[in-house]
């Protein structure tokens, strides 16, 4: 059965939308997360897998490069493949950074909230034509990171709509990873995809893993499976019942910011480990390692010899809610090393 690891790579915003007159946008310290000991961030995400002998698929916003600059981008994709694995580098777009590329950005935001003006982090709400403009932008801004054009797209915020799929076929993006049923499900019904892959206007369409945990009759509490939000336990659970039942790829979202915390929020260049995040990432990749005979992980490229469905009703994969009390014990970490990372609050 085929698995996709895959990562988010971004940089922070940092709020710079909502108050631009105090709050700056932190560039690539805010991907490699400096900690006591080496990078905490995408270095210790991508040596994780290379450990291990396991490929991901990282998806590299870019048009923040409009803020940043191509060279930043392009230092991200050199870290990805520092140590020589064939990782799968593809393309990630955030609208947000479409405001950030002025010399004056700061005074034109802080007078375009004044007058009411919100930023619109959704690309399912963009227009065809206005969706294309940024899609271009991001397209070229790729290519000169890393010499290719990318051949998957994945929607930020996982914020998809069935009119965006021409759009990506136009431009020879014939695969997407952009939906996420349970964080952000799409308005259209065709595209409610749990973890199926499905065709549309010329784009296969492979979903981020969604399940569920809790049901009654028809309703389901919906999950996304994540290393931030899922205990090892159920990630291992969630594999084993998707092999026993044939399905696949099963897809898990993570990001480089997930596996250490700021010390100061204002600070952005010094950071604490995140360990319970780390040591699910570790169980993972070495059970997966170990487990090769049953799991192929594989990048989302490779799962273009899937066969193209249209789409239909499908069984969620679901586990009970017996980890609730683990999850509940790792929250509360994650939560006491934020609170030691901000040190008090006033």
């Amino acid at each position: 059965m085929r698995v996709v690891l895959s990562a988010d790579i971004e940089f922070d915003i940092n709020g710079a939308l909502t108050y631009p007159r105090t709050q700056t946008p932190r560039g690539v310290e805010s991907v490699f997360r400096e900690c006591v000991g080496g990078d905490q961030g995408l270095g210790f995400l991508v040596d994780t897998l290379d450990r291990h002998g396991l490929v991901g698929s990282f998806f590299v916003e870019t048009l923040a490069a409009r803020h940043f600059g191509v060279e930043s981008i392009r230092h991200l994709v050199d870290r990805i493949g520092q140590n020589g694995q064939t990782h799968e580098i593809e393309l990630h777009v955030h609208p947000e950074w479409q405001h950030l590329g002025q010399d004056d950005w700061r005074d034109s935001l802080h007078t375009a909230r004044e007058q009411g003006w919100r930023p619109n982090p959704w690309l399912a709400s963009l227009s065809p034509s206005d969706f294309e403009s940024l899609l271009e932008e991001a397209i070229e801004n790729f290519q000169a990171a890393t010499g290719r054009r990318p051949c998957v797209f994945r929607a930020g915020s996982l914020s998809i709509a069935r009119s965006m799929y021409p759009v990506l076929a136009r431009h020879g993006l014939h695969m997407s990873s952009s939906v996420g049923l349970a964080i952000n499900p799409p308005k259209d019904p065709e595209l409610g995809l749990w973890h199926r892959a499905a065709a549309f206007d010329g784009v296969n369409e492979v979903p981020v893993t969604s399940f569920s945990d809790l049901g009654l009759g028809h309703w389901k509490h919906r999950r996304l499976l994540t290393i931030a939000g899922c205990t090892f336990a159920e990630i291992r659970k969630l594999l084993e019942q998707a092999h026993a039942r044939g399905c696949g790829p099963v897809v898990l979202l993570t990001h480089a910011s997930e596996f250490s915390v700021a010390v100061e929020p204002s600070d952005s260049r010094r950071f604490l480990p995140l360990e319970v995040n780390m040591r699910r990432l570790q169980e993972l990749c070495a059970y997966l390692a170990a487990q090769s005979d049953r799991f192929d992980v594989t990048t989302l490229a490779a799962c273009a010899s899937l066969p193209a469905t249209a789409a239909r009703e499908e069984r969620p994969l679901s586990i009970g809610p017996w980890q609730w009390p683990r999850r509940w014990a790792d929250a509360h970490a994650v939560q006491r090393v934020t609170v030691r990372a901000q040190g008090p609050q006033l």
